[in-house]
């Protein structure tokens, strides 16, 4: 079965049954520029999901390789560090730990730690 078929499958199921099937939301959003060469660019946000966020780059996302590549929230630099990223290109999501609010934060960035370089910064609203 194709992913489509079976993703219409289980969501009948859910109307059925009287499930409430909840969607993400989307809470802030914007575009990654390359930060200090023009490399890394896409779309990125943020969304509430049952349980709490995740951050998701969107399938136009592209930067180039590096060591140690991370995805941080942050204000005037890369701070709070959510993951490892996982693909230099594609759609990708990472949660967001629950000890940190989302609200806090207005930028996004894919920094390489080693290095202290970041690659990408977002700039979400």
């Amino acid at each position: 079965m194709n992913a489509v078929f079976k993703f219409l499958i289980v969501l009948q199921f859910a109307l059925l049954s009287g499930i409430t099937v909840l969607q993400a939301q989307t809470i802030k959003s914007g575009t990654i520029r390359g930060a200090s060469v023009s490399w890394t660019t896409g779309s990125v946000s943020i969304v509430k999901i049952p349980g709490g966020h995740e951050i998701r780059l969107g399938s136009n996302f592209k930067t180039k390789s590096g060591p140690s590549l991370w995805v941080y929230l942050g204000n005037d630099g890369p701070k709070k560090r959510i993951g490892r990223l996982k693909s230099i290109n594609g759609a990708q999501s990472y949660k967001i730990p629950a000890s940190v609010n989302p609200e806090d934060f207005s930028k996004i960035y894919i920094h390489c730690a080693p290095f202290n370089a970041t690659f990408g910064i977002g700039m979400l609203k």
